[in-house]
């Protein structure tokens, strides 16, 4: 709908075009270094409350009662999300950070037993797709963030017919 916007749009559509598909051109060495800071700070504090994170996110009925203060780690949870998404959306654009946060994950969720199997899927599902869509991307020089969408689509889909 974004995309349907813009173009019935008559001002120049550069700034929300960029929001939407990023720019890794856009960036300077200071960006660079916030998002790797950024990045590893979501990682630490991922690893750190990893169990609670976990336990919320995987059985959130039985977390409710069996953690202490959940609401904080509901507010660190959503914390942790919207920091990936604003370090990550201006090089990447914010369309492709939902699919490649979303799809990869529910397709792994299908697959694995184990979350440690899950998570480990939801990466292989994300890089796998990625570089694969730089590779078709680059053979029929059409835009990347095509292929990226196409690719995550079907291995979610191929999941969804795996589990029937």
């Amino acid at each position: 709908m974004g995309i349907a916007f813009l173009s019935l749009s008559n001002k120049n559509a550069t700034a929300a075009t960029g929001i939407l598909f990023g720019s890794i051109f856009s960036i300077s060495r200071v960006d660079v270094i916030e998002v790797v800071v950024l990045a590893l700070l979501v990682l630490l504090a991922s690893l750190l409350m990893f169990r609670q994170l976990r336990h919320y996110a995987f059985d959130y009925d039985t977390a409710v009662f069996s953690l202490k203060n959940i609401q904080l780690i509901e507010v660190a949870f959503l914390g942790l999300m919207a920091t990936t998404v604003a370090v990550s959306a201006q090089i990447v654009g914010s369309l492709l950070i939902f699919i490649l946060m979303i799809l990869p994950a529910s397709a792994a969720m299908r697959w694995g037993r184990t979350v440690w199997q899950i998570i480990g899927l939801a990466v292989l599902f994300s890089v796998a797709g990625v570089w694969s869509a730089l590779v078709l991307s680059y053979v029929l020089n059409l835009p990347v963030s095509f292929f990226i969408a196409i690719i995550e689509a079907a291995i979610y889909f191929a999941s969804l017919y795996k589990r029937n």
